[in-house]
C-alpha cells in the first residue's frame, strides 16, 4: 500500500506532528508570576488541563504589563486546542492574538494567529486556504533574522505541509528546522524536530530513516521526563513498524502509547493509537479483535470536529475489512471485498471527508509564497554565510595578530637572554679577573717582604728581620725573665 491508502501510520504520524507546532523555542519574557516554560511542556502532554490554566491566567491578567509572555501563553494554548480540537479556546486564541497585533503592532502575534487559523483550515479540509494562511505568516516571521522565530516558521511549514499530506514540500522544511533546532541546543526541542522529520520521511515512503529518527524522538522525550510525549513518539513508530509488517513490535509501541495517551486525557490521540493497534492486531491474524478496536476508535472521533483523522479511522477499517493486513484472511475479513456494502459505505464516507484540492488560483497564491519564503530564507542563509565568513576572516586576522604579537615577544625575550648572557659572561670575567689579580697582589707582598726579611741566597731571615724580632721581644714586659731574650 502506498500514499494515502498505505496505512494509519502514516496519518497519525500527520496528525501528531500537530502537537509539535506550538512548542518550538521561545525566550520567555517574564517567568515571576507565571512559569512559562513549565506550562509550555503542560499544555503539550494535558491540552484540556493546559486551556483551562491558559485562560486561568489570562483572566487574571498575569500578563497585563508584559505583552511578549502574554503572546507565548497564547502561542501555547493555541497548540493545545489544535491538538484536542476544540474550536472555542482556538478562536479565543487566535482573536487575542490578532488583538495584539492590531493594538501593539506586534507582527509576531499576527504570525501566532496566522498559523493556528491555517493549520484548523487545512483540518477542515480547506486546504489550499489554509497553506496559503501558514506561508504569509512564515514569510511574516522569517523577515526576523532570529533563529528561535525561524525554527517556528520552519516547523510550522513542515507540519502544515504534512497535514495537507504534501511530504515532497514538507521534508525541505523539516530538516531546515532540525539543523535550527541543533543549533539551538534544546534537547526537547530537538526531539520534536526529530518528531516532525521522521513524520516527512514516513510521509514519503522512506520508512527505514523514519524508524530511526521516531526512535530518537521518543528517546530524547523520554530522557527530558516527557512521558506523554514519548508515548505519541511511539505511536507514530508503532505506524510505521505496522507498514513494515513488524506487528509485534508495533503492538507493544501502540500499547505503550494508547496508556500515554489515556493518561493524558487525550481523546484524538486515544482514537487514533487504538487505530495503529487495530492495524497491528489484524496484521497478526486477530481480526475481530482489530475491528472492535477500530470500531472504538471512530466513535471516539466521531464525537470531535476533525474530518482528517475521521477520515484515516475509516480508511483503516476499510483496509482490515479487505484484509490488506497479515497474511491469512480471517474472521470478518475472509468474505470482503471492494464491492461489499460495507466496504462500499466506508468508501463513500471516506470520499466525503477528503480534503478539498485548492483551486488554481490558490494553487498559484501558495506557489507565489512558497517561493517568496525560500527566497527570504536564501537570503537569510546567504547572510548568515556571509556573517559566518567575516567572523572567520576575523578571527583569522587576530590569529595572525596574535602569532604576531607572540613572535615579537620571543625576539624580545631571545634578545634579552642575549643580552642577560653577555652580562653574566662579563660578570664572570670580572670576578675571575679580581681574583687572579688578587692572588697575584698576594704573591707579589709574600715575594716582597721574602725580599725585605729573607737573604736572598739562604732563604733564611737577614739581619733586619732579626732585629725587629729583637726590638719585638724586648718591648714585650717580662720577656728577659721568661728567658726569651738571647
Amino acid at each position: 500500500m502506498t500514499g494515502r491508502q498505505r496505512n494509519i501510520g502514516s496519518s497519525v504520524v500527520v496528525m501528531l506532528g500537530l502537537v509539535l507546532c506550538t512548542w518550538a523555542t521561545i525566550s520567555p519574557a517574564k517567568e515571576q508570576v507565571f512559569e512559562l516554560a513549565g506550562y509550555r511542556l503542560r499544555a503539550a502532554s494535558n491540552r484540556a488541563a493546559g486551556i483551562a490554566e491558559g485562560r486561568a491566567a489570562l483572566d487574571a491578567d498575569v500578563f497585563k504589563d508584559d505583552p511578549v509572555g502574554e503572546r507565548s501563553l497564547l502561542w501555547y494554548m493555541g497548540g493545545a486546542a489544535l491538538g484536542i480540537p476544540d474550536a472555542v479556546a482556538l478562536d479565543e486564541v487566535v482573536l487575542r492574538l490578532r488583538s495584539l497585533h492590531d493594538q501593539n503592532g506586534d507582527v509576531v502575534a499576527g504570525a501566532y494567529a496566522g498559523f493556528l487559523r491555517g493549520s484548523r483550515m487545512i483540518e477542515l479540509g480547506q486546504v489550499g486556504a489554509g497553506m496559503a494562511e501558514v506561508l504569509r505568516a512564515a514569510n511574516v516571521l522569517d523577515v526576523n533574522a532570529d533563529p528561535a522565530q525561524r525554527s517556528i516558521a520552519a516547523s510550522e511549514l513542515c507540519r502544515s505541509y504534512l497535514l495537507a499530506e504534501w511530504p515532497g514540500q514538507a521534508i525541505d522544511h523539516c530538516r531546515r528546522y532540525s539543523a535550527l533546532a541543533e543549533e539551538l541546543g534544546d534537547p526537547v526541542t530537538l526531539a520534536r524536530a526529530r518528531y516532525l522529520e521522521a513524520s516527512a520521511n514516513s510521509n514519503a515512503g522512506e520508512l527505514d530513516r523514519a524508524v530511526g529518527l521516531w526512535r530518537q524522538s521518543r528517546e530524547g522525550f523520554l530522557a527530558a521526563g516527557l512521558d506523554t510525549l514519548a508515548g505519541r513518539a511511539a505511536g507514530s513508530l508503532a505506524g510505521d513498524l505496522v507498514a513494515m509488517h513488524r506487528f509485534e513490535e508495533a503492538l507493544a509501541l501502540a500499547q505503550e502509547a494508547i496508556a500515554a495517551a489515556e493518561a493524558a486525557g487525550n481523546p484524538i490521540s486515544v482514537g487514533l493509537v487504538r487505530g495503529v493497534r487495530a492495524e497491528a492486531l489484524a496484521g497478526l491474524d486477530r481480526v475481530q479483535e482489530a475491528l472492535a478496536d477500530i470500531d472504538a476508535a471512530i466513535a471516539i472521533v466521531e464525537d470531535l470536529d476533525a474530518p482528517s483523522q475521521l477520515s484515516t479511522l475509516l480508511r483503516t477499517k476499510k483496509n482490515i475489512l479487505q484484509g490488506h493486513y497479515g497474511g491469512a484472511r480471517t474472521g470478518a475479513a475472509a468474505g470482503a471485498d471492494a464491492g461489499k456494502p460495507e466496504v462500499a459505505a466506508l468508501g463513500d464516507r471516506i470520499r466525503a471527508l477528503e480534503a478539498a484540492i485548492p483551486d488554481a488560483s490558490e494553487s498559484e497564491e501558495i506557489v507565489s509564497l512558497e517561493s517568496r519564503h525560500m527566497q527570504r530564507e536564501q537570503t537569510l542563509r546567504i547572510r548568515e554565510l556571509e556573517h559566518e565568513n567575516r567572523l572567520r576572516q576575523h578571527e583569522l586576522r587576530v590569529a595572525e595578530l596574535e602569532a604576531t604579537r607572540q613572535e615579537l615577544l620571543l625576539r624580545e625575550q631571545r634578545r634579552f637572554m642575549l643580552m642577560a648572557t653577555v652580562v653574566v659572561v662579563l660578570l664572570v670575567i670580572t670576578l675571575v679577573a679580581l681574583a687572579l689579580l688578587l692572588r697575584t697582589q698576594r704573591r707579589l707582598a709574600r715575594s716582597f717582604r721574602d725580599q725585605a726579611y729573607r737573604d736572598a741566597l739562604t732563604s733564611l731571615p737577614n739581619r733586619r728581620a732579626i732585629m725587629e724580632r729583637i726590638g719585638q721581644l724586648l718591648r714585650e714586659p717580662h720577656a728577659a725573665e721568661q728567658g726569651q731574650c738571647c
